[in-house]
């Protein structure tokens, strides 16, 4: 869905806001994001915070590490042209795709020549939003958390992978591969020895990963089969 709003239905716009369908903004969150980051040159994207946390302090313990929480977000204009012209595209079949969206803006699209400035993105406490409770009797709920619980474990592989490929080895968003599969799949076999810290305690991270290698026609193996020798090449 990003890749397709951002090279293909993106008109100029100076701000896109991109809010998850079962989230019910405040009246004034649209407009107090927007003027917010509107008058900071220095700032690519900004979010809103859950549930009224209307403290600075609270707000930031209600986002993720990078500062952007995908239920209500905004990118600048500028920032999508650059990723349109570079023809930056996002793996697909990725369940942390505001975690990479937000890791891209906090270095500044270009990973290889800028360090990791949180202020890049801004976090507005009083742009909010609600939700629906969840009810730990209601069996629908019950599925949904658990579904949640393994699709994390499958997205603390992907941050990792994302993490070598950004912030260790300084590589360019658009050398990225094609698909969440790919990418993990590389990740694991090219640093075998923090890949195995992960899925040696971690039987939901094993499953993800066996179901990544079979969705990519990759057989399945043994992790700790891979030569640790390997280490974690630095190069593409």
């Amino acid at each position: 869905a990003w890749n397709q709003y951002i090279h293909q239905i993106w008109t100029g716009e100076s701000i896109a806001f991109f809010i998850d369908g079962y989230v019910r903004l405040n009246p004034d969150s649209i407009k107090l994001l927007g003027k917010a980051i509107d008058d900071q040159a220095e700032v690519l994207g900004g979010t809103g915070v859950p549930n009224g946390a209307m403290d600075s302090s609270a707000a930031h313990a209600h986002v993720p590490e990078n500062g952007f929480h995908g239920n209500f977000c905004c990118i600048k204009g500028a920032a999508l042209e650059q990723i349109r012209r570079r023809k930056i595209l996002l793996p697909t079949g990725l369940y942390r795709v505001d975690s990479l969206m937000g890791a891209l803006l906090t270095l500044g699209l270009d990973p290889a020549n800028n360090v990791w400035v949180g202020s890049r993105i801004y976090v507005h406490p009083a742009a909010s939003w609600q939700t629906d409770s969840k009810r730990w009797w209601r069996m629908r709920d019950i599925r949904a958390q658990v579904k949640r619980i393994i699709r994390q474990s499958r997205g603390d592989l992907e941050n990792l992978a994302i993490k070598d490929h950004l912030r260790i080895r300084k590589q360019q968003p658009e050398l990225m591969l094609p698909t969440a599969a790919e990418l993990i799949i590389d990740w694991v076999h090219r640093c075998p020895s923090q890949a195995n810290k992960v899925l040696r305690y971690n039987p939901l991270a094993r499953r993800a990963l066996a179901e990544l290698q079979r969705s990519a026609g990759k057989p399945k193996g043994n992790i700790n089969m891979v030569p640790v020798l390997m280490g974690c090449s630095k190069t593409p």
